[in-house]
């Protein structure tokens, strides 16, 4: 049976290393990263179809680019725009409402380099995330290799749950009689070995140096306005509670006497409100918990229609920030930008 590959581009088959080696730009796709893609088509009898946004240039044209490039397997579509081109809609409904159109019920894999929008509608297995830490490298050969061992691995098969784990039972039993307390030695070995791997402990480590010594990770930067907006939220949150005075600006006329200070104390504690609001707000945009406003002809009637479609694929929880609420965050934007330099303690 012929599985399909939801495929991203950027960070998985475009990467930094390709737009620098291919400046004339009729060429963005990383050839390193095509091989490992045919690769990955021809040892899983897979077909493509594209989830980036990079579908916007249309079928034809991203087959002739693949092609250029050394694509050797077949591109079949691409995943529906389900908001007219903005970027608001999650990836992961995306796919589910391509494989509902298509009626397709076999095997499929996502590849992709942020997983955000994707994991809380695609179940987890399916997913292979290329982490932003290979956006050098993008998919390798031997990334490939791992994502070909783990398909196999955690396909279904077509006998019984009962028979599997008896079948896996006396695998292990044989191994165990062959080689005694070293296989024991070993699997122990293994077993913490790949339970590292999991939790990306050197990984964790070495983003913690990095923020300790710099005040941000190479991780943050991969999605620097998400990574900014919660510092900016929390660090406001807490100067709120923990400041001991309020900016000169806000006393009227100049004047420090008591009762005037406590004006200027709830004027500013109601605009740190205000800005706390909008990055907590835009957070949520950046979630996929709420989804900003259509605007233009019909705005109210797109955003029913996205809604439906929505509801349909069982996201009954989805929805959008009223047009009241998008100019209150775009409001605290600004008093975060006039009050710049008043965030101090």
């Amino acid at each position: 049976m012929t599985m399909i590959i939801f495929l991203d581009i950027d960070g998985v088959i475009a990467t930094s290393k390709s737009y620098k080696e291919y400046p004339d730009k009729d060429d963005l796709l990383d050839r390193r990263c095509m091989q490992a893609l045919n690769y990955l088509c021809k040892t899983l009898n897979a077909k493509v179809v594209i989830s980036s946004t990079w579908r916007m240039e249309g079928l034809e044209a991203l087959r002739k680019k693949f092609e250029f490039t050394g694509f050797k397997g077949e591109i079949i579509g691409l995943t529906p725009n389900l908001i007219d081109e903005k970027l608001y809609a999650r990836r992961g409904t995306e796919i589910l409402r391509w494989l509902e159109q298509n009626k397709y019920e076999g095997e499929y894999i996502v590849l992709d380099d942020e997983i955000f929008d994707i994991k809380n509608d695609i179940a987890e297995f399916r997913i292979h995330h290329i982490e932003n830490g290979f956006r050098k490298r993008g998919l390798t050969i031997q990334r490939a290799d791992k994502i070909v061992k783990y398909v196999r691995e955690n396909t279904p098969v077509p006998f019984s749950l009962e028979d599997r784990k008896k079948e896996e039972a006396e695998s292990e039993a044989k191994r165990e009689g062959q080689y005694g307390i070293w296989y024991k030695l070993w699997d122990a070995v293994e077993s913490f070995y790949y339970s590292l791997d999991r939790i990306h402990l050197f990984k964790e480590i070495k983003y913690a140096i990095q923020r300790i010594k710099r005040g941000w990770s190479d991780r943050d930067v991969w999605s620097f306005e998400g990574y900014l907006a919660e510092v900016i939220r929390d660090g406001l949150k807490h100067l709120k509670q923990n400041k001991y005075g309020v900016p000169t600006r806000f006393l009227k006329d100049g004047d420090d006497g008591p009762q005037n200070v406590r004006i200027a104390e709830r004027d500013w504690n109601a605009t740190l409100d205000e800005i706390i609001l909008a990055y907590d707000t835009a957070l949520k945009i950046m979630n996929g918990d709420v989804y900003a406003p259509f605007e233009g002809e019909d705005a109210r009637g797109k955003e029913k229609k996205f809604l439906n479609n929505m509801h349909e694929l069982g996201h009954t929880e989805l929805k959008f920030l009223t047009v009241a609420e998008y100019a209150k965050m775009k409001e605290g934007f600004k008093l975060f930008g006039e009050h710049f330099f008043s965030f101090w303690d």
